[in-house]
């Protein structure tokens, strides 16, 4: 691809080297002009260089919120589930006991039954 603009810098240059007074003025002027859009460009893409780079810090510091947060959740999960182990294993444990009361109370209405007949 060929750049339009290389080639119109190019041939000014030219003309400027030449040696016409007229063309070289004109040149000059053009080349200033050339140059002031390039620092305008520059200042340009500097400040959207800052810009972008305060929006990926801030980006940044919300990635890092959340990923405490989740840390957190996990953490929060891992005792919620610890929690439900623990109250499954103590009602199992009442369950048991019920059961061994029932069978007592079986075994004494039994007795009780057997000895007033």
């Amino acid at each position: 691809m060929i750049d339009h603009g290389a080639v119109q810098a190019i041939a000014q240059l030219i003309h400027f080297i030449d040696g016409s007074t007229a063309a070289q003025a004109a040149a000059q002027e053009d080349l200033h002009v050339g140059l002031s859009e390039i620092q305008t460009g520059h200042r340009e893409l500097g400040l959207q260089v800052q810009d972008q780079t305060v929006q990926i810090r801030r980006i940044e510091e919300q990635i890092g919120r959340l990923r405490i947060s989740v840390e957190r959740n996990a953490a929060e999960q891992a005792e919620l589930m610890q929690n439900m182990k623990s109250l499954g294993n103590l009602v199992r444990a009442i369950g048991a006991g019920l059961a061994i009361l029932l069978i007592v109370l079986l075994v004494l209405t039994s007795f009780l039954l057997i000895h007033r007949g």
